[in-house]
């Protein structure tokens, strides 16, 4: 089992309004910064997370999904972030804005990456969960992936989560906003020279 369980004393409401502020958050963000890898929920479905800056935290990640880094979903606070390890030459942040605006579901982008391998792409996702957001301004972008074992079905709360998993995640971060249970939509712009969305199906990484 994980080996420690933080859980935000928020109410609901407020998380919504003004995000966390017992200090949950703050030990989420720590942990990440620690080069842990941390269970939560998130606005699709419960994930393990670690940050991209912590190669220790990415290895042990990496070994338990049995997955190269680049096959991670990379969480960032905005779309002006992601270029961070995107290649956006062939598009314009406007209108990925304005896409994100028209879509109500949480979208999972992907693009080439700044990776001089052609064929090499990075999925990227803006979170609006109000609880990860604020943690994602001082610590991104953090690899997010499903807390499943690969080849398993994918949890669609955290009680669903094996112990497997968990045992994954030196710490488990609990908060008033559970996971929808619903992959993101994927839109593909990996295609060089001939960016355009490709499909918009759920994906679950």
């Amino acid at each position: 089992m994980v080996r420690k369980i933080i859980t935000c004393q928020e109410s609901r409401q407020d998380v919504l309004a003004t995000g966390c502020h017992c200090g949950a958050a703050s030990q989420y963000e720590q942990a990440l910064k620690q080069g842990l890898i941390v269970l939560s929920d998130t606005e699709t479905v419960p994930g393990l997370h670690a940050w991209f800056d912590s190669d220790a935290a990415m290895k042990r990640l990496c070994a338990f999904k049995e997955r190269p880094r680049d096959q991670f979903i990379y969480l960032f606070p905005d779309l002006a972030s992601i270029e961070a390890l995107a290649n956006l030459d062939a598009i314009r942040l406007s209108g990925l804005q304005r896409l994100t605006g028209q879509v109500r579901v949480p979208i999972t982008f992907v693009f080439p990456s700044h990776d001089e391998d052609s064929s090499t792409t990075v999925a990227v996702r803006v979170t609006t969960h109000p609880f990860l957001k604020p943690i994602l301004r001082d610590c991104s972008p953090i690899a997010s992936t499903s807390a499943n074992v690969h080849g398993q079905p994918t949890p669609e709360s955290l009680r669903e989560v094996s112990s497997t998993a968990r045992e994954a995640a030196e710490v488990e971060v609990r908060f008033p906003l559970p996971s929808t249970g619903t992959p993101s939509a994927i839109i593909d712009f990996s295609v060089r020279r001939r960016c355009h969305a490709k499909s918009a199906i759920p994906m679950n990484r």
